[in-house]
């Protein structure tokens, strides 16, 4: 293929992290890519987002599998190709009398979630036993019957 020097591929309109991201398997996949954002690279939406490199649990209770696996996948993959900028961390899924989902809902969905990780160690859960909830900053004890910790991961977007 003959290609003018100033010529591109792919031009991505948009230099949040999906866009970023976008150019860069592109680059890395051999193509001219040409990144525009009328702002900061990061500076935008993806400044003020939460930074997760969620597995996609949320997924799951609309029946996503594949898209959880891959969420998970692509999880496992930025771990793995940005150590020290995607980390691990802890979430926390209180469940009180009053909440919608019980404890054994919960406990499946995070089984079936573990399963999709492929048993990945960012993929296992744990039900926090009740005399470590008041470790637990800003949970409300009252009319708490569970707490159940999973892992998700987050990234400084604007490094990555």
């Amino acid at each position: 293929m003959n290609r003018e020097r100033n010529s591109v591929d792919i031009a991505i309109i948009g230099g949040g992290i999906s866009g970023v991201g976008i150019a860069q398997y592109a680059a890395a996949a051999g193509y001219r890519v040409l990144l525009i954002d009328k702002g900061e690279i990061g500076g935008q939406t993806s400044a003020n987002s939460s930074k997760l490199i969620h597995g996609g649990l949320r997924y799951l209770e609309t029946g996503q599998i594949n898209l959880v696996r891959k969420s998970l996948k692509e999880r496992r993959n930025l771990l793995n190709l940005a150590p020290t900028l995607v980390k691990p961390v802890p979430f926390y899924i209180p469940i009180y009398r009053e909440s919608r989902r019980r404890p054994w809902a919960i406990r499946a969905g995070l089984s079936v979630y573990a399963l999709l990780s492929e048993l990945d160690p960012l993929g296992r859960f744990v039900s926090v036993p009740s005399v470590h909830w008041q470790r637990l900053q800003g949970l409300k004890l009252a009319g708490l019957e569970a707490v159940f910790q999973y892992w998700d991961a987050q990234t400084d977007d604007k490094l990555l």
